[in-house]
């Protein structure tokens, strides 16, 4: 697929479906994960990922502990 190719897809397949009403013309606002889970923007705080929002924070534990382990 060249980028001239990409182009013409946008510029003449996807106007053509969209007037057939087969291809969305908006879409829902709101994050992607809004979208698939509908919880909201953020990961709950069970999540284990929930635990690295403030990465500097995690990073700052981290030194901590290893700093403690080498004593």
């Amino acid at each position: 697929m060249t980028p001239e190719t990409f182009e013409s897809i946008v510029g003449y397949l996807v106007p053509e479906l969209q007037a057939r009403g087969v291809y969305p013309t908006a879409y829902r606002p709101g994050t992607l994960r809004e979208k698939l889970f509908g919880k909201g923007p953020r990961l709950s705080t069970p999540h284990p990922a929930a635990a690295y929002r403030n990465i500097e924070v995690v990073k700052r534990a981290e030194a901590a502990r290893e700093a403690a382990a080498a004593e």
